[in-house]
């Protein structure tokens, strides 16, 4: 245990390990850990130790066998160093480090990058079997609370006409999920419009009435599990008031 006191908090009480990587061109890359089911988290930085308090890239997995880093960063010429390391119980882990190409990205990655729903046109809308795995951690301190500490997907809700929705996420048997809604993207620190979570592995079910305007749905875990590897995103139409007779005469009101 050389290093006690990094960025990586919590994650920096075990017996560490230091990779020394040289770019000698500006260059993309993935990079990624695979923890073999244990606590652990690893951190870059352009310097070593890691700075105590912020580092270039931090990621933790809690207790997890998902692979979890960071996915199509740009490092400019130069070196770098990967600390990885764990909670501290247990005291070491065994795992796997990958550095490679960018893989192919996929709307739902990011605010930026959304998966893009139409509404009410789009109604019945199921996105079936998608995932937040491998995503990254692109969002935390929301208004999602402790539910955004995992992978993480993003939908892009464009409302043209008033409507009453009933957005439900199942989870598909993964536990400690959450998702919510709000009208802007990264997700208000303190309060969304919306949020439905919790720690069993039953539907998440929001009503809403939406005017029109954008919103975005994210999808997101306690972090354990780091991800969702198997979730159904439905929106169907909500329930509305039914008036008859249309119109009141209520003659003279003062």
């Amino acid at each position: 245990n050389a290093y006690a006191d990094t960025c990586l908090g919590l994650y920096d009480g075990g017996e560490d390990i230091i990779y020394e990587v040289t770019f000698t061109a500006e260059t993309a890359v993935d990079v990624k850990v695979d923890p073999y089911a244990t606590y652990s988290g690893f951190a870059i930085d352009d310097a070593c130790p890691p700075d105590p308090s912020s580092c270039m890239y931090v990621a933790t997995a809690g207790y997890s066998s998902d692979e979890y880093g960071f996915f199509n960063i740009t490092f400019p010429a130069g070196t770098y160093y990967i600390m990885i390391d764990t909670w501290p119980a247990p005291a070491c882990v065994d795992f796997k480090l990958t550095i490679q190409e960018p893989a192919p990205t996929t709307p739902g990655n990011t605010c930026e990058d959304p998966i893009e729903v139409k509404l009410p046109a789009d109604i019945p809308y199921l996105d079936a079997s998608q995932h937040t795995c491998l995503r990254v951690d692109d969002y935390n301190y929301t208004c999602m609370g402790y539910y955004d500490g995992g992978d993480d997907a993003i939908y892009e809700l464009d409302v043209t006409d008033a409507c009453a929705v009933i957005i439900t996420m199942d989870p598909k048997g993964s536990t400690w999920s959450g998702v919510g809604l709000d009208d802007a993207c990264p997700f208000d620190g303190s309060t969304c419009l919306a949020v439905e979570s919790g720690s069993s592995s039953s539907p998440r079910v929001i009503e809403y009435t939406l005017a029109p305007g954008t919103y975005w749905i994210m999808v997101d875990t306690w972090p354990s599990p780091a991800c969702l590897p198997d979730f159904d995103l439905t929106i169907d139409i909500g329930p509305s008031a039914e008036i008859t007779p249309a119109s009141f005469d209520f003659g003279t009101v003062n």
